[in-house]
């Protein structure tokens, strides 16, 4: 989306979503406000960061980031305390009074010309507001789908369609059909959650066709009856 709302500027915010990465072994954004807004993603040493766009990065993670696996992402700042958490735990703060302008587009998966392998959902912003607390070394993890608390100005990726579920209702364009919503979440039992529905692998349903032939039929036994 389009929008200079969705920049935090020099007020409290919070930034969060969950990833899934299939690789980490280049540099690519979560989200990037292009023209000096706020930037949040891998960076040249494939660990995760945030910066200020075209400026440069404030906070580096020292661990590299695991692939495969649902990891949650969380950038909150409170006064001047600027803090990175992953899973939880924060891995990164400073002092910091960054002013996060943008007047062009907001990206979401993409900067420059990396784009992120896999999967974000319920990617939120608030701005005014510090969710959490950045002079903690961790957070507790939410474990249901985020909802539009008060100031937030971006929510989406949980939906069946591409929506701002804030109160914004901001357009979101897809930059190419393969950029498409999925049921696949960190939210769904753990045999989902990893990777997308497989019927071979977890099963479903039995289709009947209406046939003369199209039943199941089981011997009898007692337990049934």
């Amino acid at each position: 989306p389009t929008s200079a709302t969705i920049s935090p500027g020099t007020s409290n915010f919070t930034f969060e979503a969950w990833i899934y990465v299939t690789s980490a072994s280049t540099s690519w954004s979560i989200f990037e406000g292009k023209q000096n807004g706020l930037s949040v993603g891998l960076n040249s040493s494939y660990y995760l960061g945030v910066a200020q766009s075209f400026v440069g990065y404030l906070i580096n993670d020292t661990v590299a980031l695991s692939t495969n696996t649902w990891i949650h992402v969380c950038v909150v700042r409170s006064g001047t305390n600027l803090s990175l958490f992953k899973n939880g735990v924060r891995v990164g703060t400073v002092t910091n009074s960054t002013n996060f302008l943008t007047n062009t587009t907001n990206y979401i998966g993409y900067s420059g010309s990396v784009y992120l392998p896999g999967y974000i959902s319920n990617l939120r912003i608030v701005v005014g507001t510090a969710v959490y607390d950045p002079t903690q070394t961790s957070l507790t993890v939410p474990t249901s789908p985020l909802t539009a608390v008060a100031n937030t100005v971006l929510l989406t990726l949980q939906s069946p369609t591409f929506i701002d579920n804030s109160s914004n209702n901001f357009t979101i364009t897809a930059g190419t059909t393969t950029v498409k919503p999925t049921l696949v979440n960190p939210f769904t039992p753990t045999a989902n959650a990893v990777v997308p529905y497989s019927a071979t692998t977890y099963g479903g349903s039995a289709y009947f066709d209406g046939g003369a032939s199209s039943y199941l039929s089981t011997a009898y036994n007692s337990t049934l009856v």
